[in-house]
């Protein structure tokens, strides 16, 4: 495997999925360490809030029922 894929994989093996992070939505690679060490959720990161970031159809724009 590459060496970006093996930085992400141990992201998320370091902390980043408890966060909410997952392969299909990983912050910059410059600010994974900074994310772990502070605890910033996948909500946080974006600038939403958690109902926010589970709730909007992000391909719509719209909230789901």
């Amino acid at each position: 495997m590459s060496k970006i894929f093996d930085y992400a994989q141990s992201f998320l093996d370091d902390g980043g999925s408890e966060l909410g992070y997952s392969h299909y939505d990983l912050p910059n690679l410059n600010d994974m360490t900074a994310i772990l060490k502070n605890c910033v959720r996948v909500w946080e990161y974006h600038g939403m809030t958690e109902v926010d970031y589970y709730s909007a159809d992000l391909n719509e724009g719209k909230t789901m029922p």
